[in-house]
């Protein structure tokens, strides 16, 4: 293992890929910049002043904001000061769902409505149904909503419970997206009116949504059909690839580009 350790990393790699010969059935790993970086880029516009996090965990995402910031996560496990760059930072130890029943985040940002939104809570799709429904009303038409895992490279990452998977025939052996995949198809067929684009940025993409409605209730008035509909539905072989073909992940400047949120090299 520390001789591996010493090969390039493209080395290791083929040799990664060798070891999963067995695993016929993955896609592989988006190409382009990190997921991360790409959050970076859009906060080094000088744009976004206030942003909204769900899902904060160990703070990797919350480092990368400026502006007036308010992340929520259950159990916080941040290992690093991410307070740079930021003027103001709300801190909520809670689920989003018990979030929203009591605080009012446009209040908490003195009467302005969230710029920018990173998703990433719990990796169930009425979850983040749920997560987009409620953030959707405090942001404006023009502000932007990530939505983080919504393109698993899998079937056995993207079931409802974490698979034990075998690491001889998965090479993704140990990754969980959850169901989250499925607000794709339930977005498209229920909020056409939206501005939707999938984002190639690695490990499992991002989807970036404009063009909001804050006084839509249509997801809301029609969730516990969605939640009926799709709750059982599983994305077997071959539908990791159909899924990607009918949402085709593009370059995250291109894609932020045409929805009319530019960023630099990331």
């Amino acid at each position: 293992m520390r001789l591996r350790k010493m090969l390039p990393r493209k080395v290791r790699k083929v040799l990664k890929d060798i070891e999963v010969s067995g695993d016929k059935e993955s896609l592989p790993q988006h190409p382009g910049p990190h997921y991360r970086k790409v959050l970076r880029a859009l906060f080094e516009t000088g744009r976004y002043d206030t942003y909204l996090e769900i899902g904060t965990s160990t703070g990797g995402t919350l480092v990368q904001a400026t502006g007036r910031v308010i992340a929520i996560d259950p159990a916080f496990g941040m290992k690093r000061n991410v307070m740079p760059g930021k003027s103001v930072l709300h801190a909520f130890q809670t689920t989003s769902d018990a979030f929203f029943e009591t605080e009012d985040p446009i209040a908490l940002m003195k009467g302005s409505t969230m710029d920018l939104a990173f998703l990433d809570g719990m990796h169930l799709f009425e979850f983040l149904l749920r997560d987009f429904i409620n953030t959707e009303k405090v942001c404006a038409p023009g502000s932007l909503i990530l939505m983080h895992d919504c393109l698993p490279l899998n079937r056995l990452m993207a079931q409802r419970q974490m698979s034990g998977g075998e690491p001889r025939v998965d090479r993704y052996y140990g990754w969980w997206t959850g169901d989250v995949w499925k607000i794709l198809p339930i977005l498209a067929e229920h909020r056409p009116d939206l501005k939707v684009a999938c984002l190639d940025a690695p490990p499992t993409g991002l989807v970036a949504i404009s063009g909001l409605d804050p006084t839509s209730t249509v997801l809301q008035e029609r969730y516990e059909e969605i939640v009926a509909r799709y709750t059982d539905e599983a994305l077997d072989t071959p539908g990791v690839a159909q899924l990607h073909a009918r949402f085709r992940a593009r370059p995250a400047g291109e894609a932020l580009a045409d929805l009319g949120h530019p960023i630099g090299a990331c």
